[in-house]
């Protein structure tokens, strides 16, 4: 009862957490996935908490990834058929596999960490939901039931069509200009028993998976921030342009400032110039005319004499 408790709760804030920060863009893209997928299995858990010895699968799958965000989150939704399964090792060398195919949709939130540059590393978390399409059994050989013990009816197994769990691992994403290329690494763990529980012959039968995906998308609408019209995802182009244009318009600020400059300092080289020329010249009148009173003096002198 507490799981669904925790689960329900985490749903909720992961939704209001993606109504309030998605606003602004809307890309769609196809997504890619190789990895490995096993199960956990518990038996006797009232005995001694038998852990049954299985390995892994190899797995790909193919899909759709949509999302919807602003500039740092937002929320990323997908669907896609992936399979999930496990090899059971038995102890005579016998093993079982069992591979399972999903219909799997992942909701997630979707954080961005680079504001300013076009590409840089991304988290997702959340959840996923699953319904089971089809399931194989091959079998390599046959167990010794003497010393073997099968924990799960192969002959005529009895699953649960659907699944949920959490969801969460990092990545990087790319800016193509209006395409964009991610690149991450997907831990998912089930919160729903594959089999009823059985506390005497199987308690516990969980999925795990990890996953690479390769996901390239398109944007085809971005909304401006006025929320009065749609525009196409070249913003960011404009956005360039209109950079290029203030240092444009600033390098010819910078320009006419030092013109200026210049112009001042030759004027100012231009007054001086003529402040020394006038004062030249005024010392020569200066002189001229103390020249003259001296003559004048001595001719004073002689007339007397």
């Amino acid at each position: 009862m507490y799981k669904r408790f925790i689960f329900i709760t985490f749903i909720i804030i992961l939704f209001c957490n993606n109504i309030i920060f998605a606003q602004k863009r809307a890309s769609l893209g196809l997504s890619y996935d190789i990895g490995a997928s096993t199960y956990f299995f518990v038996s006797d858990i009232n005995i001694n908490n038998d852990v049954i010895s299985n390995s892994i699968i190899r797995t790909n799958g193919l899909g759709f990834v949509f999302t919807y965000t602003d500039d740092l989150m937002g929320v990323q939704i997908g669907a896609k058929r992936i399979p999930k399964g496990w090899v059971e090792n038995f102890k005579n060398g016998a093993s079982r596999t069992f591979k399972i195919d999903f219909l799997e949709v992942p909701i997630m939130t979707h954080m961005r960490f680079s504001r300013k540059r076009k590409s840089g590393l991304i988290l997702n978390y959340g959840l996923f939901l699953a319904k089971a399409l089809n399931h194989t059994i091959t079998a390599d050989s046959i167990p010794d039931y003497t010393v073997d013990t099968s924990y799960i009816d192969y002959e005529n197994p009895v699953l649960r069509k659907f699944d949920y769990g959490i969801k969460g691992g990092i990545g990087y994403e790319i800016e193509l200009g209006k395409h964009n290329l991610q690149l991450q690494i997907m831990y998912a763990q089930g919160m729903r028993d594959l089999f009823e529980p059985d506390r005497v012959r199987l308690y516990r039968s969980l999925s795990q998976s990890l996953t690479a995906s390769v996901i390239y998308k398109f944007s085809f609408y971005r909304k401006t921030e006025d929320n009065s019209r749609w525009e196409a995802p070249n913003l960011r182009l404009q956005e360039k342009q209109k950079r290029k244009a203030a240092k444009k318009a600033e390098k010819a600020t910078r320009k006419a400032n030092k013109k200026q400059k210049k112009e001042a300092i030759k004027n100012e080289k231009a007054d001086k110039k003529d402040k020394a020329d006038k004062k030249t010249k005024t010392d020569k009148k200066v002189k001229v005319k103390k020249e003259k009173t001296k003559k004048t003096k001595k001719k004073g002198k002689k007339s007397k004499n």
